[in-house]
């Protein structure tokens, strides 16, 4: 059963990708670098906060560029799948795998993601962000660069917004 559901969803995604392709044949790639400060104390029960600036940087098929300023927050739940002892400033950059994404604002959203920090003084995170708000499924790859001291393992939500502070 589950071969099949997989399959149907497979199928329809490229009749959907096709469509998509004929009523706005631009496709983009993007990619998101981003600098911020994580906090938590938790172990199931707690707090885990993320708040990062950055750029959300995408090109065309037909080579045209847009460069936009966003926001990147996590607040994990009061309970919820997190492990977190942590005080660190993040520096990450991120590239974005998207289906249907006609227009660079379609990866901007809510995001599952599982991620992964460890730093003593200097360290490295990783993180994993899916996010399936139609007209834009993306699968999110990050690396950061971590200062400061802690880890943190967890599922969260991550909501990238456009930075309205920092617009032109």
């Amino acid at each position: 059963m589950k071969s099949l559901l997989i399959a149907i969803t497979l199928i329809c995604s490229g009749v959907l990708a096709q469509a998509q392709s004929r009523i706005s044949p631009t496709g983009w790639a993007c990619s998101m670098g981003f600098s911020g400060q994580a906090t938590g104390v938790k172990l199931i029960l707690g707090y885990y906060r993320y708040n990062a600036k950055g750029n959300l940087n995408c090109i065309s098929a037909s080579n045209e560029r847009v460069s936009l300023p966003i926001t990147v927050t996590m607040h994990a739940s009061p309970i919820s799948a997190n492990i977190s002892l942590s005080k660190m400033e993040m520096k990450g950059i991120a590239a974005n795998i998207s289906l249907l994404n006609t227009y660079p604002e379609a990866i901007l959203g809510n995001y599952a993601v599982l991620q992964g920090s460890v730093a003593f003084i200097g360290g490295v995170g990783a993180m994993t962000a899916v996010h399936a708000e139609l007209p834009s499924v993306t699968l999110n790859l990050s690396l950061q660069l971590v200062k400061g001291f802690g880890f943190n393992l967890g599922i969260n939500r991550m909501i990238v917004a456009l930075d309205e502070s920092r617009m032109n």
